[in-house]
């Protein structure tokens, strides 16, 4: 996915703002941003991936390309269809911005003697997998770079679960939860 980037702050700067109230924005660059997702309040809590121990540095503040036939005009602050109507940046078409979380990473660029600086998504995981019925809150979440997540996909992995206290565990599980699968034999220990 391709994002449209306004401006990169330091974790320090943006963690004091996330909120727990899911309707809290704040003003930042001329834009209203919402802080009290759970995305960023999971980010809040642990910025290192639990899987490969990656650690995002820096918010940026962005939102998703627009789609093809739309511009935006930085002076007028509208976004004009090719048709001539002007529409407001935060249309759909031009969705509101928000933070996400990047990890850096200096990569060797082949046949020459510098280093390219690489961002890597954070990304918010469900540790009990919401298409699998769990649910979907900071308890049950927890932060992974994209990549690991990719490999993750909706699996529920034991050393995933472990990371997690017991009671924090147990809270996050809904009642009807499967736990054991039909056809699996319960082993007893």
């Amino acid at each position: 996915m391709s994002y449209e980037v306004f401006a990169e702050f330091p974790i320090e700067q943006i963690t004091p703002l996330i909120s727990t109230n899911q309707n809290e924005r704040v003003k930042i660059e001329g834009f209203s941003v919402r802080v009290g997702s759970t995305r960023l309040q999971t980010m809040g809590r642990s910025q290192k991936c639990v899987a490969c121990n990656r650690e995002g540095v820096v918010f940026r503040l962005e939102r998703t390309r627009r789609a093809k036939g739309l511009s935006w005009n930085p002076k007028s602050s509208k976004v004009i269809r090719n048709n001539g109507r002007e529409r407001h940046p935060e249309y759909k078409y031009g969705q509101t911005p928000h933070f996400n979380l990047y990890a850096i990473e200096y990569v060797h660029v082949k046949g020459s003697n510098r280093r390219e600086r690489r961002y890597i998504l954070m990304t918010r995981d469900h540790i009990y997998p919401h298409s699998k019925g769990g649910p979907d809150s900071v308890d049950n979440s927890q932060t992974m770079c994209e990549r690991c997540n990719v490999k993750k996909s909706d699996k529920v992995d034991i050393k995933y679960i472990l990371q997690k206290p017991v009671q924090e565990m147990l809270k996050s599980i809904p009642v009807n939860f499967p736990l054991v699968r039909k056809h699996e034999p319960c082993v007893n220990f």
